[in-house]
This record gives C-alpha cells, sequence and structure tokens, in this order.
C-alpha cells in the first residue's frame, strides 16, 4: 500500500509505505505547509482516491469522506488508509504541543485572564454515564434511565417514559438523555458511558457509519429502524467528542449482573415502565445549570 502526500500546489511531499507509519517521515515544517493541500491514496493497481486537506489539525473529520469515496474497498484496505490518517494527525498533534511549550514563557498577564474559567467550568464533573432501558409488552409502555458519576462522589439521575414504544428505543432514549445532560453542561473532560445493550453500543461505533453511507438502509437494503434516535444519538455523540476533545468510551456491560451502576438505572426504568413513584437522586447545581 502506497500513500502519497501532495501540496494542492503540486508540492510532492514524497510516499509512506504501511511500514513507515511510526517512523519520523514528515517533519514538522511539512506538516504546517501541509494545510490546504490534497493526500493521493492508492495501489497504483485497484483504486486512487485524493482527499483535500483542510486543516492538518481536523484529518479524522475526513472519515466519512473517505468511506465514501472508497465504497467496496476491501476492510484491511481501508484500516491502513485509516492508520495513515491518524499517524499524520499524531504526527501535528505532536508537533503543536512543541510550539506550545516552546512559546508558554511569552504568555503575558493580559492573556491569561482572558482565558478565565466559563461558568460552564464550575459544573460537575461527569466521570461515567450509566443507561438502561425497560418495556413491558415490547412494544408496550416503557421508561428510561440514566445516572451520572460525578467526580465529587455524588450522583445524578434522570429518568423518563413512553406510552407506547420498544425496549431499543428505551435503551436508545437513556443513552441520548444522558449526552444531552453532558453537551448542556459543556463538559470538556472526556467521559464513559455503559449500556447493558449491545444494540447500542454496536449500533453507534460499528454499524453507524455503514447506515449512513448506504442512505439509512442495512446491508440487506431494508430501512433502518429507529432512525430518528440514531440520529439524534449520532449527533450527540459527535457533539460531545468536539467538546470533550476525545470520542465516548463506549462500554458493554452485562445486565443484572451486579452492577451498581446498572442495576440503579434498571430500577428507575422499570419504574417509569410501570408507572411507579422513584426518588431520583439529583445534584442540585445540575439541575440549575441545565433547566
Amino acid at each position: 500500500m502506497n500513500f502519497s502526500v501532495k501540496a494542492a500546489g503540486g508540492k510532492n511531499y514524497g510516499s509512506l509505505q504501511q511500514s513507515q507509519f511510526r517512523k519520523e517521515t514528515l517533519r514538522p515544517p511539512v506538516l504546517e505547509e501541509m494545510s490546504h493541500s490534497a493526500i493521493s491514496i492508492g495501489d497504483g493497481q485497484r483504486f486512487s482516491v485524493e482527499l483535500l486537506i483542510i486543516d492538518i489539525n481536523c484529518l479524522m473529520t475526513l472519515k466519512e469522506q473517505l468511506i465514501t469515496e472508497l465504497d467496496g474497498v476491501p476492510e484491511p484496505i481501508m484500516a491502513e488508509v485509516l492508520n495513515f490518517l491518524q499517524f499524520l494527525k499524531t504526527k501535528s498533534a505532536n508537533h503543536a504541543h512543541e510550539q506550545l511549550t516552546t512559546s508558554s514563557h511569552a504568555v503575558t498577564e493580559a492573556s491569561a485572564t482572558a482565558i478565565q474559567p466559563h461558568a460552564t467550568d464550575t459544573a460537575p464533573i461527569i466521570k461515567a454515564i450509566y443507561t438502561d432501558g425497560a418495556c413491558s409488552g415490547n412494544p408496550g409502555p416503557g421508561g428510561w434511565g440514566v445516572v451520572l458519576y460525578l467526580a465529587d462522589g455524588s450522583v445524578h439521575e434522570l429518568g423518563g417514559a413512553a406510552p407506547q414504544t420498544t425496549n431499543n428505543r428505551m435503551e436508545m432514549q437513556a443513552a441520548i438523555a444522558g449526552l444531552q445532560t453532558l453537551v448542556a453542561l459543556g463538559q470538556t473532560t472526556p467521559v464513559e458511558l455503559l449500556t447493558d445493550s449491545e444494540y447500542v453500543k454496536k449500533g453507534i461505533t460499528q454499524w453507524i457509519s455503514g447506515w449512513k453511507r448506504r442512505g439509512w438502509q442495512t446491508s440487506a437494503k431494508k430501512p433502518v429502524l429507529n432512525k430518528d434516535l440514531w440520529q439524534e444519538l449520532d449527533r450527540l455523540n459527535q457533539t460531545a467528542e468536539q467538546q470533550t476533545g476525545a470520542p465516548i468510551q463506549w462500554t458493554y456491560v452485562r445486565g443484572h449482573a451486579g452492577n451498581a451502576g446498572n442495576e440503579r438505572c434498571d430500577e428507575i426504568a422499570r419504574a417509569f415502565s410501570q408507572n411507579q413513584t422513584i426518588a431520583l437522586h439529583q445534584h442540585s447545581q445540575i439541575t440549575e445549570l441545565i433547566n
């Protein structure tokens, strides 16, 4: 596999073989010049595609464009291309860190004043989000529950219901509610979201790119179920990643296995699905900030 990097004006920065990814092949000056350039990717026989680099720091936003352009290309080749893009982004990030360290002594008192924390910086930090859904009948009356574990040791719980729904929709609604709160608080530190639904985890981390590429159709050319909720979850997932600077860590936990966070979410979800009263533990500061 050969990857060539060329500037929009024609300057060629040379080629990289897959074995060279971890070597110091691209130097910092090259990375600076590469903005508004293009990556030409191909193996000389099976395919060739050119991707425009708008900003070297946003290389991985090219993933959707890449998937569209290389539709039908074998997965191993796709993986190599994505690894190459990640290599470029890592090189750029390292160079930016070096620049920041070099110029740190030039920071003035005025500039320090300009970056004082915003109001959202004082909000409680979410360390983990547990989610669960429940449905009586499937379809039937449903409920969802969320437990936010905070850095100060406290929790903030959420819950809701729907009169006629499915278990999968309630699982998704719980994840949506958790991410909505994260985004609303303006949190800038990464977070883990734990769900006992493989449908939710695999859907948002594995299947959704293919659904979007095929116009929200499955591999069997059938409409994707729960498209409305998948689109909202996808939007929030991307917004949260941009806001925190890292992808949400989606983790599967086995249900009804003694995990305290999961068990509490299940209790909340079942209570709402059965229209029962349940006392939710809520952090006053979070309630004030998001209402």
